[in-house]
């Protein structure tokens, strides 16, 4: 949309599906925002999380030429991070959208970690690492819509992460990606820190899920 584009500066992420009547949705989400100043206006019964990711869907009728105004896709009180081209629209036509939350103090690196990396023929700097210091814990969950996409709610049993122990011996999962293998029966792939990844399964099309 014209005007949401002019005033945002960081789009990540997009996804894009074609919904039953024809019509394109794509989702992206904003970025890392504390301020909702300059955010683009909401229909008075929507609200925006707290902090971190803000998810929108935009649709269109005219096969991308124009879009609508947007719809925020998270809940208020989770922040929502998706990754590229992981939305799905399964064979019962509900839009699934799998995300990861992550929580903790600072940024993505934490304080007075070693940055991994190598120096160009230039001279300068570049960091090669991704999230091997990140100070936050992570878990994931998923979207889904069964009105393409104008009303929004979170699966049913809560954030998804691996539990290696009862005893408080916990870890994070984050980037999840998510395919539909028969009818209702959906896979989540989930990355983490443990050097292999792990898995989830749905059999209510996304609904609840199991541990992974």
């Amino acid at each position: 949309h014209r005007n949401v584009w002019e005033h945002h500066r960081v789009w990540v992420a997009p996804q894009l599906s074609r919904l039953r009547d024809g019509r394109l949705v794509i989702i992206c989400d904003m970025g890392h925002r504390t301020s909702h100043e300059d955010w683009p206006p909401l229909a008075k019964w929507q609200k925006r999380p707290p902090r971190g990711m803000w998810n929108y869907l935009f649709w269109s009728d005219d096969h991308g030429r124009t879009w609508s105004e947007p719809v925020v896709c998270n809940p208020p009180y989770l922040s929502a991070h998706p990754n590229q081209d992981t939305l799905l629209r399964t064979s019962s036509g509900r839009i699934v959208y799998p995300v990861y939350l992550m929580i903790g103090q600072g940024s993505w690196r934490a304080e007075e970690a070693p940055v991994p990396g190598a120096y160009l023929k230039t001279g300068h700097f570049v960091g090669t690492d991704a999230h091997f210091f990140d100070p936050h814990f992570g878990a994931c969950f998923v979207c889904y819509s069964d009105d393409d996409g104008r009303t929004w709610t979170v699966n049913k049993d809560g954030e998804i992460f691996i539990i290696n122990d009862y005893q408080g011996n916990y870890a994070p999962t984050y980037e999840p990606s998510v395919a539909e293998i028969s009818p209702g029966r959906l896979i989540m792939v989930l990355r983490t820190g443990l050097g292999r990844l792990y898995q989830a399964w749905s059999d209510d099309d996304g609904t609840t899920w199991s541990r992974p």
